[in-house]
């Protein structure tokens, strides 16, 4: 009889590469213990999901083939147990992940197994990629997180730079290596607005909503009408950034997620700066007498 394992994470707030590389962690465990995983994004809240969908639509399946090609509904209850939790062995934002190139081509050889992008979505993206990517150009990627990250520094979560800090080393980078040509992905205006006034015509974005937040809120908790193009989006400036010639990047979840996509980067640099602290509020907490 065929063992199940169904992956499940909840949270309003985690954005789709999160899901990623999470997912992939769990799967990686109970392969090796022989079970067959099933992801579940179904049952639990997401913010890809409304309250009318839940039981009734796979968020992960709008973007991902099931690993082993088992749905949800491919299963009976009595058949499968429930993993709802984050396991430590996983693709994380460490420094040495991304430097350490054992730990990186493992994980770039599991995700090659069991991370499987939907035909119609791997081919909206070759259509970009072909609309975007001139042949003959080499091409700069950069990915910069600004908004609820900065807004919120979320407590041991990597600090971003400031894009200053951003605009000096793809300066720095462009010129000395004579890249043709930098593919932004950010989902912050005003960064988006300081590039494309220092780059002009010699940038390239995919076009996506972008936001610009100065108060303490999760981007998830903007009000958008169509959530799938949200992720969509997002997903397909993750792969681009994957097939350009070289990266500059701040160190996110979308940053381990573009390692996923197996890149051959002839240069890389990623923003090490530590990690975000204790709020003051949780520093000090007020005794009960």
């Amino acid at each position: 009889m065929n063992k199940y394992v169904v992956i499940q994470r909840e949270g309003n707030h985690l954005g789709l590469m999160s899901y990623v590389i999470t997912n992939l962690g769990a799967i990686n465990k109970f392969d090796n213990k022989g079970y067959i995983p099933v992801i579940d994004m179904m049952n639990v809240k997401n913010q890809y999901i409304s309250d009318k969908q839940i039981g009734k639509v796979n968020t992960w399946e709008y973007f991902f083939e099931q690993p082993a090609g088992i749905s949800m509904e491919d299963i009976k209850e009595k058949e499968y147990i429930i993993f709802d939790k984050v396991v430590r062995n996983r693709p994380n934002d460490s420094i040495k992940f991304f430097l350490n190139k054992k730990i990186n081509y493992k994980w770039r050889n599991i995700a090659k197994k069991y991370l499987k992008l939907k035909p119609e979505i791997e081919e909206l993206i070759n259509k970009h990629y072909s609309n975007y990517f001139k042949k003959g150009d080499k091409v700069l990627g950069v990915l910069a997180r600004g908004t609820d990250y900065v807004a919120l520094k979320p407590f041991r979560h990597p600090v971003q730079p400031t894009v200053d800090q951003m605009i000096a080393k793809v300066d720095e980078v462009f010129n000395k290596y004579k890249y043709d040509k930098i593919f932004l992905a950010t989902e912050d205006s005003n960064i988006y607005d300081v590039f494309r006034k220092k780059y002009g015509n010699k940038l390239i974005t995919h076009v996506q909503k972008r936001y610009s937040i100065n108060k303490k809120m999760f981007l998830s908790e903007i009000e958008d009408k169509d959530v799938y193009k949200k992720g969509l989006n997002y997903l397909i400036s993750i792969v681009l950034l994957s097939k350009c010639n070289a990266f500059v990047g701040c160190v996110t979840s979308g940053t381990v997620a573009v390692q996923l996509f197996n890149p051959h980067y002839e240069y890389e640099y990623y923003f090490n700066l530590g990690r975000y602290g204790m709020p003051k509020f949780m520093k000090y907490p007020v005794k009960q007498k």
